[in-house]
């Protein structure tokens, strides 16, 4: 597909069409296809730039260069698509994964006429266009985690607190590196090195790059809360583990007497109660208060 900026005006621009020096260009192409532009010199870059998938902002003479990730959320997964783009005077390149998601936004842009287009607005309307569903994304995370947060607090519902927290943070550290290079890339693009942005072009980008670092700092804040989580959980599991073990030495302290009497009765000694018709119900009878005795004692300090 190819379009063209002229007067201020976003038009599709047929192939046939002659150049005119006075306009901009912008063709989208699919990754694979060999329809770029041409008689720009810079196919032979785009090229060798197609090879690396990587986040990056590179700086040619006479040309910007530089790959940016469309984050996706299938299923509430993280899914990258990138679109490599090659910035010239006058001219844009866009080599995409997938065409339909640009396809329609140029559809939709070629609708809003009355608005003074330039290649910089352009990328402005593209990058935020793209990045529309990461802070619905992050409100979702941020509901997930605090549910996650109140089934640790109350353990209503049980699952496994250790697998579901490991999930959350690479799916955060994840979001966290993407919106990191590409804060990177969009400080070197306002850099504006080879002066292809205007000075308006410069203030969208700008704006854009302040988008992504609130949502590079909500991300933050989101590890943060599941750091807190996993320090809720591990201290739920200590109170968990104390209580346990408190129960047991409550135990192990009821019984202690009566194994001290067993202890005296197997010393083969003859024991002055042997000769008592009542020697071995009382034994037992005092075994029996000694017992309830430390469970009304053990109740009232409410060591259990």
């Amino acid at each position: 597909m190819l379009f063209r900026i002229r007067a201020g005006m976003l038009q599709p621009c047929g192939k046939e069409e002659r150049y005119n020096r006075q306009d901009s260009y912008i063709a989208v192409n699919c990754v694979g296809e060999a329809d770029l532009l041409t008689g720009k010199g810079a196919q032979a870059v785009l090229l060798s730039a197609l090879e690396s998938n990587a986040i990056r902002f590179e700086s040619r003479e006479g040309l910007d260069l530089f790959c940016f990730a469309s984050l996706t959320f299938p299923h509430h997964q993280i899914h990258l698509e990138r679109i490599h783009v090659i910035l010239g005077l006058g001219w844009l390149q866009l080599v995409c994964e997938k065409e339909e998601p640009v396809k329609e936004l140029f559809q939709t842009l070629l609708q809003e006429q009355g608005r003074n287009w330039t290649l910089g607005r352009l990328l402005y309307r593209l990058f935020e266009t793209l990045s529309g569903k990461d802070m619905e994304h992050l409100e979702y995370l941020e509901g997930r985690i605090a549910e996650l947060e109140d089934s640790v607090m109350t353990g209503k519902n049980r699952t496994d607190y250790v697998k579901a927290i490991i999930r959350l943070r690479k799916h955060l550290m994840k979001l966290k590196r993407v919106y990191e290079q590409t804060l990177d890339l969009l400080e070197d693009l306002s850099g504006n090195e080879n002066g292809l942005l205007d000075d308006t072009s410069l203030k969208y980008i700008k704006i854009y790059a302040n988008k992504i670092d609130r949502l590079y700092g909500h991300v933050g804040n989101l590890q943060e809360y599941v750091t807190e989580i996993r320090e809720a959980y591990q201290a739920q599991v200590d109170i968990n583990l104390n209580t346990v073990m408190k129960f047991f030495t409550v135990i192990t302290s009821i019984f202690l007497p009566l194994t001290l009497v067993a202890g005296w009765y197997g010393m083969n000694l003859k024991m002055p109660e042997y000769g008592w018709e009542w020697g071995y119900p009382a034994v037992i009878a005092v075994s029996i208060l000694i017992v309830i005795a430390e469970i009304i004692y053990f109740k009232k300090n409410k060591w259990f």
